[in-house]
């Protein structure tokens, strides 16, 4: 026995419509997966680029620890007297227009010095700098100096 129902026509047409709309679905959530599988791509690439930098960054510090630790070798074994004390001395000189007056630097205070005949004596030691004193400059006309 078979039925015919008046209305078939447009009972295939809305099922076909239904159809569409679900491959439409199907389609869209597809299109979203590859979006979403680019976009997961994208983020392990950038992380493997973070972690390669990371890992550069690394080296770099060991590297410069190995550099440092090596100047601070060198140093101690520059030391004659064999203590672990490293030194670092910055040295600044500055003369007098006269050069009979040699400022020289020892850290942060300055020693003024006679020198005559290449050879120099200690006159005094000035302090009162907070810090190391970083240069020093004799005025042209006179014996005052600025530092």
């Amino acid at each position: 026995m078979c039925f015919h129902f008046q209305n078939q026509p447009q009972i295939e047409k809305e099922i076909d419509i239904q159809i569409n709309k679900e491959i439409k679905k199907v389609l869209s959530s597809k299109r979203s997966f590859e979006r979403l599988s680019q976009s997961k791509r994208e983020y392990e690439i950038n992380i493997n680029k973070i972690n390669q930098e990371i890992d550069n960054r690394k080296e770099q510090g060991k590297y410069l620890e190995k550099e440092q630790e090596n100047q601070i070798k060198k140093e101690k074994d520059l030391n004659s007297n064999g203590s672990d004390k490293i030194y670092n001395y910055k040295l600044i000189i500055a003369f007098n227009k006269e050069s009979s007056i040699m400022i020289t630097t020892n850290d942060n205070d300055r020693d003024v010095q006679e020198f005559k005949d290449g050879q120099s004596q200690l006159i005094q030691t000035l302090k009162g700098h907070e810090y190391d004193v970083a240069a020093l400059y004799f005025m042209k006309n006179s014996n005052y100096f600025i530092s």
